[in-house]
């Protein structure tokens, strides 16, 4: 069988796939702590701290506003780059609604 005639069964099988159930917990941002963190570890601006962080600056923007929850490159590299910070201090685990 072709490429070609694969294509259509390959995207087909990605579009088929249940939906993933969402979870019931969220993960937000500690926004106040963050700001205080981000600026004792020497951050002044989202520019400079998104390379740190391994994020796009825009991605800070959005958490910070609290439109996007935090992703895992998110969470991991605010721990890097805010230690001794730890996951509790910077983050908030709270049930859906």
């Amino acid at each position: 069988m072709s490429s070609a005639e694969l294509w259509p069964s390959i995207v087909g099988e990605i579009f088929d796939r249940a939906p993933r159930q969402r979870s019931r917990y969220t993960v937000s941002l500690r926004t106040d702590v963050f700001r205080k963190a981000t600026a004792l570890a020497g951050y002044y601006s989202d520019y400079s701290l998104a390379p740190a962080m391994g994020v796009h600056r825009s991605t800070i923007c959005r958490v910070r506003s609290g439109s996007i929850q935090p992703g895992k490159a998110f969470i991991s590299g605010a721990l890097t780059v805010l230690a001794p910070m730890e996951f509790e201090d910077l983050f908030e685990v709270s049930e859906r609604d």
